[in-house]
């Protein structure tokens, strides 16, 4: 039979009565800790600060293409062209390559300090030439250096070109030869004509 102190309990009763003390006063205060932090606010990142946990994603640029599609080839357009548009050249018998003509209608509706239109059918920004492999020796002047094999096509060499030899007939304020340049439709072409060169360098399939 178990011997009992004097208050009827022995020591193991006690012990196992502080314990449950000492484990419902450990479960309070836990259990008043989380329910304290679930009520606080929530701290929001203001307008134009991001959360550290959730770093801003960068939006993808949308990109414009000229896509000329008997070629099956397309150009990213840069925010300087703001209206590019292409004419498949008619086929030339002695001349076996093919040639598409890029302009920009807004270099089109561009006027000079005579009022005159920068407008020009036989005038573009830019010329893209393809010739088939077998071909190319047929090229005859300058222009058969600037062939090169791309990526986009094993059967043709494509060569483009902008004009660096004369301005369009807009730019001269004085038709009758002695070239006057209107300076502001020089600057609007060479800015064309480079945004256009810069676009055929990374010419791609559609």
């Amino acid at each position: 039979m178990k011997k009992l102190n004097r208050a009827g309990f022995g020591i193991i009763e006690w012990l196992i009565i502080l314990l449950i003390i000492f484990l419902l006063i450990f479960l309070g205060r836990w259990i008043s800790q989380k329910s304290s932090k679930s009520n606080s606010p929530k701290s929001t990142p203001s307008s134009g600060q991001q959360s550290e946990k959730t770093p801003a994603k960068s939006q993808p640029q949308k990109v414009n293409y000229l896509e000329i599609k008997e070629w099956g080839i397309k150009l990213p357009i840069g925010s300087n062209i703001t209206g590019a548009y292409y004419v498949i050249r008619d086929p030339n018998p002695s001349d076996p390559a093919e040639y598409v003509d890029i302009f920009d209608s807004a270099f089109d509706a561009t006027k000079n300090k005579n009022g005159v239109a920068c407008k020009d059918d036989k005038f573009p920004l830019l010329v893209i030439g393809r010739v088939k492999n077998e071909d190319l020796d047929k090229i005859e002047g300058p222009d058969k250096d600037g062939y090169k094999k791309l990526p986009l096509s094993a059967t043709h060499q494509f060569n483009g070109t902008g004009s660096h030899q004369a301005y369009p007939a807009c730019a001269d304020l004085t038709p009758n030869g002695n070239q006057t340049l209107d300076q502001t439709v020089v600057d609007v072409f060479d800015l064309k004509l480079k945004a256009l060169e810069d676009s055929y360098t990374k010419v791609d399939n559609l």
